[in-house]
């Protein structure tokens, strides 16, 4: 038996858009023949006078052994309610009292905060917890809005729900488990979605296959934010299924798989089943989503859970945990570290009456131009994985075309890691930054690529041009050679130029709009008083 609860905080309230109610509505109606409810926030003050009134007649008959007055109705609750029918209200408004029956109230003494502001809740984790409040059964998952499966996939749920337990153990006997979190494989389906939604599917899908198949290996796979099945009666007694704190806990999801390395129990992963997730089809939104990842996983490096795990652990199994953490955010604000260091020490060199050939007599690698990069080696687990999946020929084919796309794309999005990773360092801040995940095909102005990636990106590309022409310049007036830097260069190239070689509709006419605003930005004037 299977319930399905559908967690929506501004339900109802004065300041949420009454349209939003209504599709909330509608979901209810055209699936009210399944056990499906609806979980909001209530709040006596916030609340429109519909829902004040559903709710307080509701708690009067729920709580009648108690002799509730009315001024003793609950101020703050947590409610879960059903479909009952639907009437429009006069005005065309949304009938709340008609179309809702109120299942259960949780009333609680405090308000639901959600925000940053003076450590509030983090919103997204006090809606999962919302719903835990609510959920029966042994296994639970929360889905986000972009995430789906097809019927085919749901009737294998019940096999798979099996291997939380041992072969051996009795289906009845729920003292023996082999783990707490159970993942599985995901189909992108935007992948067909422009070739930014091609690019994040790939990403998406190799981490969500090799990359989880290798960390449950090591015993070191954590919760990603996938809709993996987690032990809903471990869960709601012991931590629930993220942590809520917008200052610590951005990235909330990958704390429940720490909740569970810390007592000791496991997160699996298994190949049979793959569910449905839209990942972003947009270039800049794309960008930014990794911006607000690498600022959360900032987060975790400043997290209490992470430390406690460090300790605990030992030295092998604490390699295995770093890269299954931290590791690869980190290496990217690294890797771009050295880029402006790698510049500065040929120009210190060359300054220093050091050509290339006298630091090639030292046996210095420095001499020669470096190809393999660490980008490069990135992009090995998903040709594996491919090989895997379809053979070695059917594979190489499918990854060859597939390499300048997102190598360019890559360049750019690791930058955008490194930048999100050294702002959150400095500032200590982590905000969460709404993608807005638009379509494929909306198109966005030069203008507002530059306002979004002047700091991040334009400025540093422009900084490490500017010291290659310094450095070819002291050469040049020593007469000394000059390392090309291929690599350096198509790298700042690229952090110029992706956002508009992947903006979508690139039209004649297009161009020449973003061309003639980008101009009038540019030699704009302040207006005189």
């Amino acid at each position: 038996v299977a319930q399905l609860i559908l967690a929506h905080q501004t339900f109802g309230r004065r300041k949420s858009n009454s349209a939003n109610d209504a599709a909330v509505l509608y979901l209810l109606e055209r699936f009210r023949d399944w056990p499906i409810f609806l979980v909001f926030d209530y709040d006596s003050r916030e609340s429109r006078e519909p829902v004040k009134r559903l709710v307080e007649g509701a708690a009067q008959s729920m709580f009648a052994g108690l002799r509730l007055r009315k001024q003793d109705a609950p101020r703050h609750a947590s409610v879960m309610a059903r479909y009952r029918c639907h009437k429009a209200a006069e005005g065309g408004g949304v009938a709340y009292q008609e179309a809702l029956e109120v299942v259960e109230i949780l009333p609680r003494y405090y308000p639901l905060l959600i925000g940053t502001k003076n450590f509030m809740t983090q919103g997204k984790a006090a809606n999962q917890l919302s719903a835990l409040r609510f959920a029966g059964g042994h296994y639970i998952q929360m889905m986000d809005a972009n995430m789906g499966a097809s019927f085919g996939e749901a009737c294998k749920v019940p096999l798979i729900l099996r291997q939380f337990q041992p072969s051996a153990a009795s289906p009845a006997d729920r003292k023996q488990v082999r783990c707490r979190i159970l993942g599985f494989r995901e189909f992108i389906f935007t992948e067909q979605h422009g070739a930014t939604g091609s690019i994040m599917a790939s990403a998406e899908w190799s981490f969500g296959t090799i990359c989880q198949r290798f960390l449950a290996g090591l015993d070191v796979r954590m919760h990603y934010g996938h809709p993996d099945f987690i032990d809903a009666f471990w869960a709601s007694n012991r931590g629930s299924l993220s942590k809520a704190s917008p200052a610590i806990n951005l990235s909330e999801d990958i704390f429940a798989g720490f909740n569970a390395r810390m007592r000791g129990e496991r997160s699996e992963h298994s190949d049979m089943l793959a569910w449905e997730k839209g990942r972003e089809s947009s270039f800049n939104a794309a960008s930014q989503f990794f911006v607000k990842v690498s600022k959360g996983n900032v987060g975790v490096m400043r997290s209490r859970d992470l430390k406690i795990l460090s300790e605990r652990l030992n030295v092998v199994d604490n390699m295995s945990f770093y890269f299954a953490s931290i590791a690869f955010y980190l290496n990217n604000w690294l890797i771009d570290l050295s880029i402006q260091i790698y510049i500065l020490v040929f120009v210190l060199l060359t300054l220093a009456s050091q050509s290339l050939e006298d630091v090639g007599e030292l046996g210095s690698m420095l001499a020669a131009e470096w190809v393999i990069s660490m980008g490069i080696i990135a992009m090995f687990p998903r040709f594996l994985e491919l090989t895997l999946e379809y053979g070695y020929l059917e594979g190489f084919i499918k990854f060859v075309p597939s390499i300048p796309g997102i190598m360019a794309a890559f360049t750019f999005i690791n930058k955008s890691i490194a930048a999100g990773v050294f702002e959150a360092m400095t500032t200590g801040e982590a905000k969460y930054i709404g993608t807005g995940r638009p379509n494929a095909n909306t198109h966005y102005s030069w203008r507002e690529c530059y306002f979004i990636h002047c700091q991040t990106h334009y400025y540093p590309a422009l900084q490490i041009l500017i010291w290659y022409v310094i450095y070819t310049s002291i050469t040049w007036e020593r007469e000394t050679s000059a390392l090309p830097m291929f690599v350096i260069l198509a790298t700042a190239f690229a952090w110029l130029v992706a956002p508009i070689a992947f903006c979508p509709q690139p039209t004649f006419t297009s161009l020449a709009r973003d061309l003639r605003e980008f101009w009038k930005f540019v030699v704009a004037a302040p207006k005189l008083s």
